[in-house]
């Protein structure tokens, strides 16, 4: 049986963990990382869908520039004052 990985991305430890997969850093998180390159290699989940709810699920921003996933936090309305 193989050997179960870390994700560096969202921290679960599992066997459908891929070692060594691209991922493109936002803007962002290099800002927060400046020794971080704009493209690197991490041990990454193969549901990257579920490896991005983990991760906004703990209320962390998503670090991936990719159009294969979807926010799964819904942006919070911005209630409007409006006069009678």
């Amino acid at each position: 049986m193989s050997e179960q990985l870390t994700c560096g991305l969202c921290g679960v430890e599992s066997h459908g963990v891929a070692w060594g997969r691209p991922v493109e850093w936002t803007n962002a998180y290099r800002r927060e990382h400046p020794d971080a390159l704009t493209w690197e290699t991490v041990n990454r989940c193969l549901d990257y869908q579920a490896c991005r709810r983990r991760l906004e699920d703990s209320n962390k921003p998503w670090p991936v520039r990719d159009v294969i996933t979807r926010p799964t936090m819904k942006p919070s309305r911005e209630l409007e004052e409006v006069p009678f």
